[in-house]
């Protein structure tokens, strides 16, 4: 397997061209202690599978969840017949696809192959490139079903499960494939609905995408262009327009956004909601993006320009870059096409958890350092500083497929730029008595601050 060491050169290669800043949270130290262990590992790599290994090993230094190998279809093809998700550091079996003898809705999984599940999971993430422990839990547990989420590869044969209330049943596992996971779970990017009761709107966000976002990744090769997939996403500017429309005939007081289960996208979505709601500017994130040569490749016909004005390997600011590109800039390209005619005055509240990430991050710390509303909830998966948006592209040798990040942001309050978490400013949590009860704990809590206002 001598041949894998182009693909670890390539990567370092690419990895040093590209990231906006490698030592933001891995120090020059550790990254050459990494790297040269890399190097020598993958000298060694006796198959593809423990090169995988390796190469997570080596990015999960970095501590950038923008940066890391990304999952195949081949291990995505496969999963289990049930949703989990984890309560209070505990993790249930959310809904059950199909019947499995003795198994139920809200069931708590114990132990995986003899290991108690928490312990477990933490296993499973000791690989993940993620910045915060928390959203890493999140994700290992959310992704359960799915055969690519467990160390290795390794596919647990054996899960004890304890049913509400009642004793423990051994499940054995069989493997099968079931079809590849629905992007999203096939529900939309977003939904509206108007809460007569307590005169607020509730946006649940699932994803920062729409349309417009989803044809221009498949234009740039980023997703595989689906029909039905298309068809499932709405246009944004039109949504927001109704929505809008309707809080403000409406006379509504509030409007809720849940942000807990999105992990990003577009952030100039988020620009575009805050449109309808302040007069004046807004104080907006600093940053640069890194110009690099495959920065430059995947974006040609925009970032190409900038090579005119800029050398490769420039940090290029985004005053600069907007400068340049004009209307072929990523924030005019998304930019509202008809400005809001009146402004929603009503007070904005925010739904957050270590699922809220990236794009989605950035929009809650929006809200938060221009003061536009009320964060409720968890700690986001990161502190709204630091690297974001990835490039993607594959190791010549083995195929691997990676994300790399070429963009770094700091949040608009400067007194927030060395912060490691984007804090609510109401604490709240799920638990477990709660969810097996069926209810929502911290969208409950939220409801009942709405109605304060009426």
């Amino acid at each position: 397997m001598k041949k894998v060491l182009k693909d670890a050169e390539y990567l370092v290669h690419t990895l040093e061209t590209t990231h906006p800043d490698l030592f933001f949270r891995c120090s020059k130290r550790q990254y050459a202690v990494s790297r040269g262990k890399f190097m020598a590992e993958a000298a060694d790599a006796g198959s593809f599978a423990d090169f995988r290994r390796i190469t997570k090993d080596f990015l999960h230094c970095i501590h950038d969840g923008h940066t890391s190998v990304r999952f195949t279809p081949d291990f995505c093809g496969k999963r289990l017949p049930f949703d989990t998700a984890l309560v209070e550091d505990r993790l249930f079996i959310k809904r059950v696809l199909v019947p499995l003898p003795g198994i139920c809705d809200k069931a708590e999984i114990v132990s995986v192959d003899g290991i108690p599940i928490f312990k477990y999971l933490q296993q499973n993430i000791s690989l993940m490139s993620y910045e915060l422990k928390a959203r890493a839990l999140q994700n290992a547990a959310a992704f359960f079903s799915y055969a690519w989420a467990h160390l290795n590869g390794h596919l647990p044969l054996e899960v004890v499960i304890r049913v509400p209330y009642g004793k423990s049943v051994l499940l054995q596992l069989a493997w099968k494939k079931y079809g590849y996971p629905a992007p999203s779970g096939r529900e939309p990017a977003f939904a509206f609905k108007y809460l007569a009761n307590i005169r607020s709107g509730y946006l649940d966000w699932k994803q920062f995408i729409d349309r417009r976002t989803y044809d221009f990744y498949c234009g740039h090769g980023f997703m595989r262009k689906n029909i039905r997939e298309r068809c499932r996403l709405a246009d944004w500017e039109v949504f927001l327009r109704r929505m809008f429309s309707e809080l403000i005939a409406k006379g509504a007081k509030s409007l809720i956004i849940d942000l807990r289960h999105n992990t990003g996208g577009n952030s100039v979505l988020g620009e575009n909601l805050i449109a309808y709601m302040v007069k004046k500017p807004v104080k907006k994130f600093s940053g640069y993006i890194r110009l690099s040569p495959l920065l430059v490749k995947s974006y040609s016909e925009k970032y190409g320009k900038l090579l005119k004005k800029f050398p490769l390997g420039s940090k290029v600011t985004l005053e600069q870059e907007n400068a340049v590109l004009g209307a072929d800039s990523f924030v005019a390209k998304f930019a509202l096409k008809e400005p809001p005619k009146k402004k929603f005055n009503g007070q904005i509240v925010l739904l957050t958890g270590s699922a809220t990430y990236s794009a989605a991050e950035t929009f809650a710390a929006l809200i938060k350092d221009n003061l536009l509303g009320i964060l409720i909830g968890e700690a986001t998966g990161n502190g709204g500083n630091g690297p974001i948006d990835s490039l993607y592209f594959r190791l010549p040798v083995s195929k691997l497929p990676i994300a790399v990040s070429f963009s770094f942001r700091l949040r608009p309050e400067v007194k927030e730029r060395s912060s490691r978490l984007l804090e609510p400013h109401i604490h709240k949590k799920q638990t477990v008595s709660d969810f097996l009860s069926g209810k929502d704990t911290i969208m409950e809590y939220a409801m009942k601050f709405c109605k304060k206002l009426i």
